[in-house]
């Protein structure tokens, strides 16, 4: 135990020191060279959400940004956004140097693209980081974060994006975020969404991640982790609907696969799902895309992904199956304004079986009731490809002040 926080102290006064440094290198180089830089980034090894349609769009439409994408050289991304424009490597030194010199920082996550996050903010708390920050978010958020809003700064945030009315508010409630900070201008993701793409005869399946999933292999190896993982609710409930008979004979008869894939932070025990039926891939996340796997499937089951909200802005019919909501909610996150019965896109199932029954429903039907279809359209105000647009608008507005 007193050598884990003797490596805690160690590493948080060396990227101090690493940072107090790089701050002074980039102060003195600004006296020389001063020119406005933009970074922007997702998590460190990915560039496929929110982050990566804005840097698109910049590139495409706004060639006179000096813009960067921090991202790691060994990313399935990075080639993909290298040939978008310039890109800097996660944790080297120009990452460090950038970050300080930075005019405008633009994050999909929490962490503000710092290469030391636990120190970021305070420097910037401090005054001595002064750049803009831009929160443009992994998804709408619909439930309590706490942990989330606390990693991402709310209180130092000159810009969050928000995709509805009601998501502003609560974070504004619930998150501190400041007013004036919080703006409806849709998710920069959502654009890509408009592009055609012929809807396949296939469900995806897309459950999120849990806390209790966390560092499971680092603590107990990677047996004892799978052993755990195996043992959970989550996995009896979800590999139950895989392996559901009935799910089978569904699919047979009306001619539709199955995609299931995972949130990225229970990927790593994919392989507990083994093979199921003929019709369902288990799919791992450096092979598909979520983006085209969205657009080019026709019914999704989720849980409490906010994948589920970009699946209903395309219009798209859907099933929530929640067999561990209570654990989740205690847990994991906490409840928030969206109540999956009064306001969710689509039936709501807490067990495989009735999971089944609303999917071979919406198959039949072969779309979303009247009630979830006015639920979307009530929820959703902008639905438009004007998103990635309207936010680096929002965004340029503050840099120049």
């Amino acid at each position: 135990m007193r050598g884990n926080w003797v490596r805690l102290l160690s590493d948080f006064i060396f990227g101090f020191i690493k940072l107090a440094l790089v701050l002074l290198i980039s102060k003195l180089y600004l006296l020389i060279k001063n020119k406005d830089i933009w970074l922007v980034c997702e998590r460190p090894d990915e560039s496929r959400d929110n982050g990566y349609h804005f840097f698109r769009h910049i590139k495409l439409h706004h060639p006179e940004v000096r813009i960067y994408y921090v991202i790691s050289p060994e990313s399935a991304d990075y080639a993909k956004t290298a040939q978008l424009g310039p890109v800097v490597h996660w944790g080297s030194f120009k990452h460090y140097l950038y970050w300080c010199l930075a005019k405008c920082v633009v994050s999909a996550h929490p962490g503000d693209c710092s290469p030391e996050p636990r120190l970021g903010w305070r420097l910037k708390g401090m005054g001595l980081i002064r750049h803009i920050s831009a929160n443009i978010k992994h998804g709408v958020i619909a439930i309590n974060l706490p942990d989330y809003h606390t990693q991402t700064g709310s209180q130092q945030l000159n810009l969050v994006s928000c995709a509805s009315p009601r998501e502003m508010q609560f974070l504004e409630e619930v998150g501190g975020y400041r007013q004036e900070t919080l703006q409806l201008l849709g998710l920069c993701r959502f654009d890509a969404l408009h592009e055609t793409v012929d809807t396949r005869r296939q469900v995806l399946f897309m459950p999120t991640w849990r806390r209790w999933f966390r560092g499971l292999v680092e603590k107990h190896g990677r047996q004892e982790a799978m052993r755990m993982f195996r043992d959970s609710d989550y996995f009896q409930a979800y590999s139950t609907f895989l392996n559901s008979k009935r799910l089978h004979a569904v699919l047979e008869r009306t001619g539709y696969d199955l995609i299931f894939y995972p949130h990225h932070g229970v990927q790593e025990y994919l392989e507990a799902f083994g093979e199921t039926h003929s019709r369902i891939t288990i799919a791992d996340r450096h092979h598909y895309d979520v983006q085209q796997l969205l657009k080019e499937s026709a019914v999704l089951i989720s849980d409490f992904s906010s994948v589920s909200f970009d699946f209903a802005y395309m219009g798209k019919p859907m099933v929530y199956l929640l067999p561990d909501e209570e654990r989740y909610f205690s847990d994991h996150f906490q409840r928030g304004y969206f109540d999956f019965d009064h306001d969710g896109f689509g039936p709501v199932a807490r067990d495989p079986d009735a999971a089944v029954d609303a999917l071979e429903a919406i198959l039949i039907r072969g779309r979303s009731s009247e009630k979830h279809q006015q639920r979307v359209e009530a929820f959703f105000p902008l639905r438009d490809s004007a998103n990635c647009e309207r936010t680096f608008q929002a965004i340029q507005k503050i840099v120049d002040g």
